[in-house]
């Protein structure tokens, strides 16, 4: 890659970053630089890894904090769910650099778009919804374990 190729990538990656502080009400330098957004109670940031992928931003959005004691079981299904899914299509799960944090990666492909604001506000948009989707189901899966455990407790009485 010559050193233009990556000067027109992080100039594409800075400008639709603007495009999507505005669109947001953010300050563009908090965007630019991959702090925590929220959005619609879903919490993420943007990244662009120089060299290391140019032509691509990467979505990181907070999944949640893993429970103390329970590393070994959440490392092990995000890497099940890992393999188990095409992660250039759908993203991975990762842990945060601190290791207390679930993060999902979703990597948005800057180069094959003629509007990387929009595909960068489509992803987000996207990820949020999922995320209140997944949200949303996981309370009704609570809900069926309890009925069915309230149900079970009364023919064991």
């Amino acid at each position: 890659m010559e050193p233009s190729d990556h000067s027109n990538s992080s100039l594409k990656f800075g400008q639709a970053m603007r495009q999507v502080a505005d669109w947001l009400n953010l300050g563009t330098d908090a965007v630019v630089e991959g702090q925590p957004i929220e959005l619609a109670g879903v919490t993420f940031r943007l990244e662009h890894h120089g060299l290391k992928d140019p032509g691509g931003a990467t979505l990181l959005v907070d999944y949640g904090e893993v429970a103390p004691g329970q590393e070994e079981l959440v490392l092990r299904q995000l890497l099940e769910f890992n393999i188990s899914s095409p992660a250039g299509l759908q993203g991975y799960f990762g842990l945060s650099r601190s290791g207390d944090r679930v993060l999902y990666c979703l990597r948005i492909d800057l180069d094959s778009t003629p509007d990387a604001a929009e595909a960068i506000g489509n992803a987000v948009a996207n990820t949020v919804e999922t995320m209140h989707d997944f949200a949303q189901a996981m309370v009704r899966q609570a809900d069926a374990i309890q009925c069915v455990q309230s149900h079970a407790a009364r023919v064991h009485a």
